[in-house]
């Protein structure tokens, strides 16, 4: 490995192991019940390269992701159709998969990272609500 590349390794260990250790230990003193969410995605972000010039993207593409997820339980709260809950589950939840990929891929710099979105999707899915499913 390049000298370059050394030290960049380093500092960035040294300071997700900084923020991991002071978040992990000290988010409940600062009101934050559900610090895993912090996890999740500094997790998304590495796994996207953890690149500065990508951070607006990822994190954009995330925000997006949190509102997909919150548009689908309140679609799931109000039942818009009257047809069976499994099927109309269905059905939103394909549907709004299709379009995660399509508005991803639209060629708009700024949200065009796909697993960033499903895991805001995700974690939307896990602080507001849940699915439950039930004729």
């Amino acid at each position: 490995m390049k000298k370059d590349k050394v030290i960049t390794v380093i500092l960035l260990a040294i300071s997700v192991a900084l923020f991991v250790s002071i978040w992990g230990t000290f988010h409940n003193i600062v009101g934050v019940q559900r610090g895993w969410i912090a996890f999740i995605s500094a997790a998304v972000f590495f796994a996207a390269g953890h690149k500065i010039e990508e951070s607006v993207n990822v994190a954009l593409s995330h925000l997006l992701g949190i509102g997909w997820g919150l548009a689908v339980l309140y679609l799931f709260s109000v039942s818009i159709v009257s047809i069976d809950s499994i099927l109309y589950s269905v059905l939103t939840l394909a549907t709004f998969g299709f379009m995660s990929v399509i508005v991803t891929n639209m060629g708009i710099k700024f949200l065009s990272h796909t697993p960033s979105l499903f895991s805001g999707w995700a974690i939307a899915f896990a602080v507001f609500g849940g699915i439950s499913v039930t004729n």
